[in-house]
């Protein structure tokens, strides 16, 4: 089966570590020889958690993946990586990326879930001390998140996904949630600002 060169190319350096997430994004969306591609594939084995009995659509699945958590961009990362493997495409895979996405998944608590990577990039990863083991890192990244997002009492009981407000790259701190005795599904979530302890409202619905 013949595919698109450019298409191939793209997905090799995406894979091979040549273009980072954001730039594969880009090109994800605006290229459609890529989703083109991708769509087009024979070989996409059965049973797959994103077909559906007429579907084999894996470019659905990864639309639906959230490019901004580390969770996502592996989900991206390891399709664009199988389908190159079912057709044999010669690429050396960057594992450090694969590492660099578990790394932020380990660091972080059930009840964070930060989505700019680039915040934790700054705030975090690039003031890890030197010299520290793997599981020390993860323990000094664990210690340093929870100095930053501080709670009153306990940490955000989320009935979505976390969603903790980070206001001019500086973590809200947590106050308290609340039940609306009026409305049974509406859960919200006070933080405040610590310098002028300005009040801001998360909502979730159940």
């Amino acid at each position: 089966m013949t595919h698109n060169e450019k298409a191939i190319q793209i997905m090799k350096d995406f894979i091979a570590g040549r273009i980072d997430i954001k730039v594969f994004k880009h090109e994800f969306d605006t290229n459609c020889k890529i989703k083109n591609t991708l769509v087009d594939d024979p070989l996409c084995p059965k049973n797959t958690r994103y077909l559906s009995a007429d579907d084999k659509d894996i470019v659905r699945f990864i639309e639906s993946c959230n490019w901004l958590r580390a969770g996502g961009q592996l989900c991206v990362w390891g399709e664009i990586r199988k389908f190159l493997e079912r057709y044999n495409y010669p690429v050396t895979p960057a594992e450090h990326y694969k590492k660099v996405c578990i790394f932020m998944l380990k660091i972080q608590p059930t009840w964070l879930d930060i989505t700019d990577e680039q915040f934790l990039e700054t705030h975090i990863l690039s003031k890890i001390p030197e010299g520290l083991t793997k599981a020390k890192q993860i323990a000094w990244c664990k210690a340093r998140l929870k100095e930053m997002f501080r709670c009153d009492k306990s940490p955000p009981r989320w009935v979505q996904g976390p969603e903790w407000p980070i206001l001019e790259g500086k973590p809200l701190v947590f106050r308290r949630q609340i039940k609306d005795k009026n409305d049974t599904e509406r859960m919200d979530y006070v933080f405040y600002n610590p310098d002028t302890l300005a009040e801001h409202v998360v909502t979730q619905w159940y």
